[in-house]
């Protein structure tokens, strides 16, 4: 808990204990990725001041720091993820909704390339592949035999 107080402190940002909550889930699930609903949903019981809108509040800032990062999925639909410090798109199942991190240098460098050709400073990219995982595909083989 001291760390994530420190980490908050050295971002600029006060340690409320909404923020405090927030934060150590990202933290404790480093490599998970939650819409505004489910974090509420998680922390509500064991918070009794967090309301979806703190919730909301709260990632405002933790995006503003860079602590978190965010990625629109279409339909209205956000994520929201620890910031790791390395780039990277995410794959999302249209059949269970699952969301994988997929790491891949030649597709920055194809970005940078696209912004360079266009007389455009790059800066990010945010890319999301829809399709089915392997595990909805194995479910699917299954059935049909």
């Amino acid at each position: 808990m001291t760390t994530v107080h420190a980490e908050l402190s050295q971002a600029g940002i006060r340690a409320t204990p909404n923020r405090v909550a927030v934060l150590t889930l990202f933290r404790d699930h480093p490599h998970e990725h939650f819409s505004a609903d489910q974090i509420y949903r998680r922390l509500a019981a064991n918070t009794g001041s967090l309301s979806l809108a703190s919730v909301y509040r709260s990632l405002t800032y933790l995006l503003d720091a860079a602590l978190i990062t965010s990625a629109s999925l279409g339909n209205s639909r956000v994520i929201y993820e620890l910031n790791r410090g390395e780039p990277h798109y995410h794959l999302v199942c249209n059949r269970c909704g699952v969301v994988r991190d997929a790491y891949d240098s030649t597709l920055k460098a194809a970005c940078q390339s696209i912004a360079v050709e266009q007389d455009f400073t790059y800066a990010a990219a945010s890319v999301v592949i829809f399709g089915e995982c392997s595990d909805c595909r194995q479910k699917a083989t299954r059935s049909v035999s």
